[in-house]
């Protein structure tokens, strides 16, 4: 009896094996790898062959970056992704005289650049006072990105002359803008060059 039922097991997995087909283009329903099988037509990997174009799947260049393509479909992105990263470039800032100002101007476009959120601000201008310390000089200059200033500390800088009159400059809070501020001990013309960096909070 014993013996029988063993044939008969052996009849059975003999079966199961035979059921095994393998055709050239398409996967058997074999579990685990099936020697000589292929991929058909259809398949993902061959239709990759082609890379980077409209429809087709995306490859990495040799460093494993992403080549040059357009993302700009791409949503839910980390903060700080901002496309005007790492940027630089120049600009006529809007200069509002304050207290103590005769004449104040840009002598050409000041220069900013940009690494995420960070901007950094510098340039040339003239500036002639009514008069001299401890006459309070103030004016304010615009911003190449707009920014929510909270704090004066948001903003900080110097303006200094080739007498080495000096400014500090801050962040004005109420008009979002650079605040120079100092007492010039000459009041005459001078060219000021001028820095100051501050966060860009839109």
């Amino acid at each position: 009896m014993k013996s029988a039922i063993l044939l008969f097991m052996l009849f059975i997995a003999a079966s199961a094996r035979a059921e095994v087909v393998v055709v050239p283009g398409k996967i058997s329903p074999a579990l685990g790898a099936v020697p000589n099988d292929s991929l058909d037509s259809s398949s993902i990997t061959k239709q990759g062959n082609v890379f980077n174009g409209v429809s087709q799947i995306v490859k990495t260049d040799g460093t494993g970056k992403l080549p040059a393509i357009d993302g700009s479909q791409l949503t839910n992105l980390p903060s700080g992704g901002s496309t005007a990263s790492n940027s630089s470039g120049t600009y006529t800032p809007t200069l509002t005289p304050g207290n103590n100002v005769e004449f104040l101007t840009m002598t050409g476009p000041a220069n900013w650049a940009r690494a995420d959120d960070i901007v950094t601000v510098w340039g040339i201008l003239d500036l002639d006072t009514l008069v001299v310390a401890p006459g309070a000089t103030a004016f304010n200059m615009s911003l190449p990105f707009a920014s929510d200033i909270q704090a004066g500390r948001q903003l900080a800088g110097s303006a200094v002359n080739t007498i080495s009159d000096s400014l500090f400059t801050f962040g004005d809070a109420a008009a979002d803008e650079a605040v120079f501020y100092g007492e010039p001990v000459t009041a005459a013309p001078f060219t000021y060059s001028f820095t100051f960096i501050y966060t860009s909070i839109e």
